[in-house]
């Protein structure tokens, strides 16, 4: 039969403690530091979102808020608010029209994915889902034309990727020249 010692145990569990009242403060000041850490992350953001753009095929490109907002189909007796500053927004932001064409029913739409942009070798990446309608889906039968607006910060990037949900890519544009 094995004789037991505890001292040994005794001692490796004095030193595991002493031990942790060092390491536990420590684990969380480098969790809090690294919490408190500001990221040059870049935004996209959805400005806006319809499902009527007449006319459109499928297309990516760079507008203006002045097109953004005269593009809108909508049927109102008031006037519409003007943006407030809008030379201000387009110093520090491109607008992106993603349209996805002529579509035979509802149903069909676009919607953002992410809103951080993933940017590497000067190229940004957009990820949206492709709103399509089941096969067995009642829907009405109208002729659609589903497009978003997005409100990119501007960075050090010339190209932009937009891809799908399944990680097709659908178009690519390069950056307007600031």
């Amino acid at each position: 039969m094995l004789k037991k010692n505890s001292a040994p145990f005794k001692m490796r569990a004095k030193q595991l403690s002493q031990t942790n009242c060092f390491l536990i403060p420590m684990c969380f000041f480098s969790v809090a530091l690294l919490a408190s850490c500001t990221t040059n992350a870049l935004g996209v953001s959805d400005y806006k979102n319809q499902n009527q753009c007449i006319g459109e095929r499928p297309m990516a490109s760079f507008v203006g808020i002045q097109e953004i907002e005269n593009s809108a189909l909508s049927f109102s007796l008031s006037e519409k608010a003007k943006p407030e500053n809008t030379d201000d927004i387009e110093e520090k932001f491109w607008f992106l029209k993603i349209a996805m064409g002529t579509k035979p029913s509802a149903g069909y739409g676009l919607s953002l994915t992410s809103k951080q942009l993933l940017i590497t070798d000067q190229t940004a990446l957009i990820k949206l889902k492709w709103h399509q309608p089941g096969p067995d889906s009642m829907l009405a039968q109208v002729i659609t034309s589903p497009c978003i607006y997005l409100k990119l910060q501007k960075g050090k990037y010339n190209n932009i990727k937009v891809i799908d949900d399944n990680d097709q890519q659908r178009y690519k544009i390069k950056t307007p020249i600031s």
